[in-house]
């Protein structure tokens, strides 16, 4: 039965976050086994990664509907590949940008999974609907 575009997308967003979410919680249960409880600025790092997966899949998004064949590869590396540029470009606009080390700034990592969104979403829309 034929889905449309935005269905598909929900579909490969939730099955590939069904293997990496188990993968990351495992990631973090063996990093903290030594220890009696999970650290404490553990929560601190999801505006971070929440960054990282709206890039990969604005980045997937733009190169499927630019008609590239192997999506995947791109959007991890768009994903990996942009935190490091906005990291880097933090030591130059350091009021503007967030960079990797924990502060107050590092908030503004939200903003940039936001704009990442919007991208996705525009970039992700039924060719039907253009």
């Amino acid at each position: 039965m034929p889905v449309s575009t935005p269905v598909r997308t929900v579909l490969r967003i939730v099955g590939v976050s069904t293997v990496t979410a188990p993968v990351a919680i495992g990631d973090l249960l063996l990093a903290s086994a030594g220890q009696r409880s999970l650290p404490e600025d553990w929560l601190d790092l999801a505006p971070l990664l929440g960054a990282s997966a709206a890039l990969a899949l604005a980045g997937g998004l733009v190169a499927a509907r630019r008609g590239e064949r192997i999506v995947g590869p791109i959007g991890v590396a768009t994903g990996l590949g942009g935190i490091l540029v906005v990291a880097a470009l933090a030591y130059r606009w350091p009021d503007v940008l967030p960079s990797l080390a924990p502060g107050p700034h590092h908030d503004r990592w939200r903003a940039i999974a936001a704009v990442a969104a919007v991208v996705a979403v525009h970039a992700g829309r039924d060719p039907a609907n253009r």
